[in-house]
């Protein structure tokens, strides 16, 4: 419980819980609805529809989770191997690529932490580093560096 206390403030974590209660309340009904009516066939496809969402919510909460703990460990513990291996795991099961600017930003920041030029170069010359303003303005710093 403490590391998410030291992950989360207090409103990110009581919106995470009132997330999970509405996921666990709609699973149920989901599930409640998929078991006992079976001769409805537009109810079915409904709760299946709720249950491929559902699914993409938990991962959704699972990767945020990944992100903010690598967070932490860069920021607040100072440890930017530590953060690069939890990082892994949001790398691992970002099945959409929702998060490859976050990545791409988190890595920059651990390159610049552990004064890896070569890691910097290779981040600062690719496609991404061109597409915003912030994007722009982090990879000016690193090239900085």
């Amino acid at each position: 419980m403490s590391t998410l206390t030291n992950i989360y403030t207090k409103k990110e974590l009581s919106q995470s819980y009132i997330n999970l209660i509405s996921y666990i309340i709609l699973l149920v009904y989901a599930g409640v609805q998929i078991v006992t009516i079976r001769d409805n066939p537009l109810i079915l496809i409904l709760s299946v529809v709720a249950l491929i969402f559902l699914s993409f919510s938990f991962l959704k909460e699972g990767l945020n989770y990944f992100y903010k703990d690598a967070i932490y460990a860069l920021t607040q513990d100072c440890d930017p191997t530590e953060g690069l291996k939890k990082l892994q795991n949001l790398i691992k099961y970002d099945v959409l690529r929702n998060y490859r600017p976050s990545i791409w930003v988190y890595n920059e920041l651990a390159a610049i932490d552990q004064q890896d030029l070569e890691a910097l170069k290779t981040l600062t010359s690719q496609e991404l580093s061109k597409s915003s303003r912030d994007f722009i303005l982090i990879n000016a710093y690193s090239l900085y560096w």
